[in-house]
């Protein structure tokens, strides 16, 4: 065995318990059913207030106050899936990084680490600031 994780199904309350590089047997614990339905409760708390978290959402977007809407969505993205909760947290992400880079007053050290987390996270936009991270760096 290599150590791989088995397939679980989402939502599980399953962990995975591995030893060295063997699979060993689910088991079942409290912390992690708890979790599981938290999760669930959450995932239809997040479906009824799209519309509401939505427009919360684009008035962040509108005032520029990009990471406080990534943190409105991010959560109910990853909880349900949506994919237009999932592009506005990339869509926010990518300007809360954008607008730490192009702006000359943000710390050299905070500009290279938003050039280097969008290059993680979003290659195409990032590979744009790699010119730019080089000569941040002294290159």
């Amino acid at each position: 065995m290599t150590g791989r994780k088995q397939p679980v199904a989402k939502g599980s309350s399953w962990v995975g318990c591995f030893l060295s590089k063997t699979i060993h047997p689910l088991v079942r614990t409290p912390k992690a059913e708890k979790d599981a339905a938290d999760d669930i409760a959450q995932a239809g708390v997040c479906k009824s207030t799209k519309a509401e978290m939505t427009a919360k959402y684009k008035g962040l977007m509108k005032a520029r106050e990009y990471w406080p809407a990534v943190l409105t969505v991010r959560r109910c993205a990853q909880l349900t899936n949506d994919k237009d909760l999932t592009t506005m947290v990339a869509d926010a992400e990518i300007n809360s990084y954008v607008s730490d880079i192009e702006n000359p007053k943000t710390r050299k050290d905070d500009r290279m680490r938003s050039i280097e987390a969008l290059s993680r996270d979003y290659p195409e936009f990032g590979k744009k600031y790699a010119s730019l991270l080089r000569q941040l760096k002294g290159y």
